[in-house]
């Protein structure tokens, strides 16, 4: 029976290391590559776990190496290198650890680590469009509500006059580098109406924008 790919984040796998990618198979190192072209070097949750069921890795090894390929890849851009210095990267760490075994086998994997490591013009536009967008201020992630009738009482408090429908909504906002937190109000029918103008305002005021941005850009995106 297979084992299958293991899916809980346990916390178990240990930090990956240069090592750790020389360790895989060239065919591994391309579905990574292969998954940074079409995602940068961060992903959903069902596509990380699409990888590690492609690769054979557990789902925590597998989002790890991913993270730590996007350090590299920032290093790499830090530093002004090309994928042929990050190899050179790889072979001075393995030098310098005295790993003998990783040393002879770093000439297998140098294509796909190149590969791994290529520039992505349209993945580095995908990250400034995101921080663009990001801001300095919380950005709303997510919306629920819950609505309620709630009574209106007579003057002597036991008998129910009418109801009045209103509704909770609750915002989540997520700041840069920090925990993601609700924003609550209330809101009322009126309230309803308002805010689906104010919608339409702004729809209308991105599509005026938009239009703006094809004619700078010429619609890329």
């Amino acid at each position: 029976m297979s084992v299958g790919v293991q899916r809980f984040f346990l916390y178990d796998e240990g930090e990956p290391s240069v090592g750790d990618f020389i360790k895989l198979s060239p065919e591994q190192i391309l579905a990574i590559a292969d998954f940074s072209d079409r995602n940068g070097f961060s992903g959903d949750p069902p596509e990380l776990l699409s990888l590690a069921m492609r690769i054979g890795l557990s789902y925590e090894k597998t989002a790890d190496l991913v993270q730590f390929a996007g350090f590299l890849d920032n290093e790499k851009n830090r530093l002004g290198l090309d994928p042929e210095g990050v190899v050179e990267e790889f072979e001075i760490y393995l030098r310098r650890k005295n790993l003998v075994d990783l040393q002879a086998k770093l000439p297998t994997v140098s294509p796909a680590l190149k590969k791994l490591f290529a520039e992505r013009p349209e993945i580095a536009l995908r990250s400034k469009v995101a921080s663009v967008t990001t801001g300095i201020v919380p950005v709303a992630i997510d919306f629920h509500s819950l609505c309620d009738l709630r009574p209106v009482f007579n003057e002597q408090r036991d008998n129910i006059l009418d109801y009045v429908t209103v509704a909770l909504v609750r915002v989540l906002v997520r700041s840069d580098g920090q925990q993601d937190s609700p924003v609550i109000f209330q809101i009322d029918r009126g309230g309803i109406d308002r805010l689906e103008e104010f919608l339409k305002r702004l729809r209308r005021k991105f599509s005026a924008l938009e239009a703006v941005r094809n004619q700078l850009v010429g619609g890329k995106r």
